[in-house]
């Protein structure tokens, strides 16, 4: 009956349309053939009795108590073959990486028949097919980034078909483009930030002018108050033109300032840019991995750093926020250690893996809300009005691919000399997509590769 005791109104629970059911009394009676969603329970199609709740509101509708009750409905098992449900899917995959997809997954039968995929569609940019775990692997074109899709077509194997949409977003290699006003990234003062002694800060930058203020630019690239990297247009009379230039603050108040010679750094083009000090004198920067030739002040670099456990950490932009940097920053590494010239040179082109010995924060771009630090030491960035642009090649850390797939025949036999483990180099990581060739090339008991 109605809890309100006032007629109601609504819509009448049938299988034909949906046509309001005016002043009426209770109890009503009516069919109700529920709709494919609701009529799956966790994703699955239950047989049994469930239960649908209607709620009244007593009183009006704006100062009412909301009651409830529920109509008990009896689920028929089904008497006939009916098409499977295809869901359509959306995944990512890294820019000229293949990627796995399990697409039945969100897929059911309402018959609970084993489902299979019959058919793949060519995608426009790439190629997809089915495995024989039911699962699909697209791999984009060489050098392809954007969005993509491709039709899949899943079988109860009993005639009924149906077809869903694989959407593929293959992602870019992202950097943090900054308007050279106001965008910054704030990546706070934590505890291993606060660098005293030996450090290294490297970063790829590609400027398109050299920053806020005034003709000097001075565009930040990293500012924690204490020391600063940051480039300059022209100030003849302190620094070269259009160079790199790192700023010391010392424990006894000094302050020594470094940079490359002229006309080292170059607008619209990627670059990367490193600068070390060991904490008591020695000064190093590098520009695409070669030592520069550096100008210095008439103060000298001398001693320890002064305490900057106060400050935040800013990329692209200074810390009284008047420095702000102009263009795309990607790949920050931050050191308490003095990196060599041969670390800095074999690593800047490869993603780290973040547990680096001395790595006191590491932000890789890779288009999140949110710039995380990868070093493990929390240190993540708030960003601050800039925008994700296209960024350097950064190449993900990989072991060979011949090293790896000799690794995989020594285990399972194929390989009698087992001596041959020594040629292995344990230096990288290989990801599922390369496990799943590598394991193909074994099964045909081919010794040759091809690196994607």
């Amino acid at each position: 009956s109605n809890i309100s005791g006032k007629d109601l109104t609504g819509t009448i629970l049938d299988d034909e349309a949906a046509s309001a059911l005016s002043e009426g009394t209770a109890p009503f009676q009516a069919m109700y053939r529920p709709s494919e969603i609701l009529s799956r329970f966790d994703g699955e199609f239950l047989n049994g009795k469930w239960k649908l709740q209607v709620t009244d509101f007593t009183g009006n509708t704006t100062g009412g108590t909301l009651k409830s009750w529920q109509i008990e409905v009896c689920y028929l098992p089904l008497s006939e073959n009916y098409p499977p449900a295809a869901v359509n899917d959306a995944v990512t995959a890294k820019k000229d990486v293949p990627v796995t997809i399990h697409a039945l997954d969100n897929d059911s039968d309402p018959n609970s028949d084993v489902l299979t995929i019959a058919s793949v569609s060519v995608p426009a940019h790439g190629s997809a097919f089915a495995g024989s775990d039911s699962t699909l692997e697209y791999t984009p074109e060489s050098g392809f980034t954007g969005t993509d899709s491709f039709v899949y077509t899943v079988s109860d194997g009993k005639g009924k078909t149906a077809t869903a949409t694989v959407s593929v977003t293959v992602e870019m290699n992202f950097a943090l483009e900054f308007d050279g006003n106001d965008d910054y990234v704030d990546c706070g003062n934590g505890k291993s930030l606060n660098l005293t002694g030996p450090l290294t800060i490297e970063a790829w930058i590609k400027p398109s002018d050299w920053g806020e203020y005034g003709d000097a630019g001075f565009g930040r690239i990293v500012d924690k108050e204490k020391f600063l990297f940051f480039i300059n247009n022209i100030n003849g009379t302190t620094y070269n033109n259009q160079s790199l230039v790192v700023g010391l603050e010392h424990a006894d108040g000094t302050f020594a300032t470094s940079n490359t010679p002229a006309n080292s750094i170059h607008l619209n083009e990627w670059q990367h840019v490193a600068v070390t000090y060991d904490g008591i004198s020695s000064v190093k920067m590098y520009i695409n991995g070669q030592e520069q030739t550096l100008r210095q002040n008439e103060r000298l670099p001398s001693g320890p750093v002064a305490d900057n456990s106060g400050y935040a950490l800013y990329i692209g932009e200074s810390a009284k926020k008047d420095r702000a940097f102009e263009g795309v920053i990607d790949e920050v590494r931050v050191w308490s250690v003095v990196r060599t010239q041969e670390e800095i040179k074999s690593a800047m082109n490869t993603e780290l893996k973040g547990a680096e010995e001395g790595l006191a924060g590491y932000w890789p771009m890779l288009g999140e809300r949110l710039l995380a630090d990868r070093s493990g030491n929390g240190n993540d960035g708030e960003i601050v009005g800039t925008v994700w642009a296209q960024g350097a090649e950064i190449q993900e850390v990989l072991s060979p691919l011949a090293n790896v797939i000799l690794g995989l025949k020594i285990l399972s036999g194929q390989t009698p000399e087992r001596s041959t483990i020594a040629d292995i180099d344990n230096s990288g990581m290989c990801d599922m997509p390369d496990v799943i060739y590598i394991l193909r090339e074994i099964s045909e008991t081919s010794t040759s590769a091809v690196m994607y």
